[in-house]
C-alpha cells in the first residue's frame, strides 16, 4: 500500500491524496488538477508492482472524485450501496 499526496505550490497546503493498495480483485476489471497527476502517480506505482489494471472508488455522492477518474478514462463498471446495523 503507498498513500500519494499533492501539496499546493504557493502554500504547501495538502491539495489531495489518493490511497493505493493491491487487491485479489475490482469489480468488473478484466487535467490540471491535483487529481489527475494523483491518480497517474498511483498507475505509476501500480504499474512498477505488475499490475495490468487499475480500479478507483468513489462515494456515490462525491461528484468531484467521481470526475478525476472518469476524465482520465476510468470505465464506470458498477455502483455499490453499504449497509450496516449497530448491534
Amino acid at each position: 500500500m503507498a498513500i500519494l499526496v499533492a501539496a499546493d505550490v504557493e502554500s504547501g497546503a495538502l491539495a489531495g491524496f489518493v490511497e493505493v493498495g493491491l487487491r485479489s480483485h475490482a469489480e468488473s476489471c478484466n487535467t490540471a488538477r491535483p487529481g489527475a497527476a494523483l491518480m497517474r502517480a498511483a498507475e505509476h506505482w501500480a504499474r512498477k508492482q505488475g499490475c495490468r489494471e487499475m480500479a478507483s472508488d468513489a462515494r456515490i455522492d462525491n461528484n468531484v472524485s467521481q470526475r478525476v477518474p472518469e476524465a482520465l478514462r476510468y470505465e464506470d463498471v458498477d455502483r455499490c450501496v453499504h449497509y450496516r446495523k449497530k448491534l
